[in-house]
């Protein structure tokens, strides 16, 4: 799930390349705090589902329609960038 702070944490990752234990502590500590995030966001979302079931649902029956959405892809050579 490409979140606002999954994106600005990839930014990143790759300017925060020293050896030192600092700079390897603060990444690890970033990205161990956006993963607890994303656990919580799934977590929270199990529980809404579970919820509708609960609401809504035929007991062992659970339909869910999604969307697949397309990944994002680079400009190259003739493209715009946009999405098709």
């Amino acid at each position: 799930m490409l979140t606002p702070s999954y994106g600005r944490l990839l930014s990143i990752a790759g300017t925060m390349t020293g050896a030192g234990i600092a700079t390897q502590r603060v990444l690890n500590g970033m990205v161990s705090l956006e993963f607890g995030h994303r656990v919580d966001d799934f977590a929270a979302a199990i529980r809404d589902l579970e919820e509708q079931d609960r609401r809504w649902g035929l007991p062992g029956v659970l339909a869910v329609a999604a969307r697949r959405t397309p990944p994002p892809t680079a400009p190259g050579p003739g493209r715009s960038g946009a999405l098709p």
